[in-house]
């Protein structure tokens, strides 16, 4: 299953969602303004996200579902989904111009807000989610300044897990999306963006310990949007180099071992 958004000839934004049966795409219908993330645990049980829209889905039908918020924050909301059973999903994203992490839990009836650590750092937003288990799952994101956030999820709380020889130039640097294979096999992908604006990519993995930075390339103009790991060597990962780049904008694919 894919979700997404389009703007339709009238120019409304509207959500898109396919479906793939192994030789081929379909449209399926959906509901309102646009989905981000989706999450499959089978054919028949999927979970998606985007903003403060939730939808379910179970294989011939999507039903929209109530994303609870606390009434003093604002927009946007969720921006990934992972999970590991049908009746055990997280979702995480962030409110208040980014500078609020914002998580919650999916029971397979409804969502629930979970409380979220501050940061020594100051405020960040969460952007990906992966869940081994309904009891462990990894969630990464950023700020604005200077710092780039890693938590984890234990079935009960979330707790800030520590990054090993951070650099000091950390000016817009975001993680955007994290695969985890088992507990101690984790890799996040975002993007950097150094004092001077000079826009490349970024790679962190987890060890079950630490997590540390293998890639950080100011001036690339690579931006890497996803991440898919079967093993903590085999994984995939796309993105694109991004305008401003002087052989123009394209694709990226990633393999690593």
């Amino acid at each position: 299953m894919a979700v997404g958004r389009y703007t339709s000839a009238a120019g409304t934004i509207r959500t898109l969602t396919e479906s793939w049966n192994g030789t081929r795409w379909t449209i399926r219908d959906a509901y309102g303004t646009g989905l981000i993330s989706v999450s499959c645990s089978s054919r028949t049980d999927c979970v998606a996200v985007g903003d403060l829209l939730s939808e379910t889905w179970n294989g011939w039908a999507w039903t929209v579902h109530t994303v609870p918020q606390s009434p003093a924050s604002v927009g946007p909301g969720l921006n990934a989904v992972s999970c590991a059973a049908p009746t055990a999903c997280v979702a995480v994203g962030s409110v208040d111009y980014a500078v609020t992490p914002l998580a919650e839990t999916w029971n397979g009836v409804g969502w629930t807000i979970q409380n979220t650590p501050a940061s020594p750092s100051g405020g960040y937003g969460l952007a990906g989610v992966s869940c081994i288990s309904a009891t462990d799952c990894e969630a990464v994101g950023g700020a604005a300044l200077a710092h780039w956030a890693f938590v984890v999820w234990d079935g009960n709380s979330w707790t800030l897990q520590p990054l090993q020889d951070a650099p000091s130039d950390q000016y817009h640097d975001l993680l955007k999306a994290i695969s985890c294979s088992s507990a101690t096999a984790c890799t996040a992908v975002g993007v950097a963006a150094g004092v001077l604006g000079y826009f490349g990519s970024l790679i962190a993995v987890w060890n079950g310990t630490v997590w540390t930075i293998t890639r950080l390339v100011y001036g690339d103009y690579e931006e890497l949007n996803a991440v898919f790991c079967t093993s903590a060597t085999a994984c995939v990962i796309v993105g694109a180099v991004m305008n401003g780049a002087p052989e123009g904008s394209r694709p990226v694919i990633v393999r690593g071992s």
